[in-house]
């Protein structure tokens, strides 16, 4: 994932969307959905908006922390 990310790859929204949206948030996932949500956050447009407002309200305060860091650099 952080190739992709490193090498701005095309392919790197796409990945990073599959793995953020995968619906397990224990043990290892939880670390790999984090991961995801940090390198999405180099993504600005409604879709990937979307992603971390649900992140926001789901019911995992770690992840929900880590998306709200999403809008932190818009002031």
């Amino acid at each position: 994932m952080s190739r992709f990310i490193r090498t701005k790859d095309n392919r790197t929204k796409e990945l990073l969307m599959k793995f953020a949206r995968y619906n397990s948030f224990s043990g290892d996932t939880k670390q790999i959905i984090a991961a995801a949500l940090r390198g999405l956050m180099n993504f600005k447009d409604d879709e990937t908006e979307r992603i971390f407002i649900d992140f926001v309200v789901c019911s995992d305060d770690y992840l929900a922390d880590i998306a709200k860091d999403y809008w932190a650099d818009a002031d």
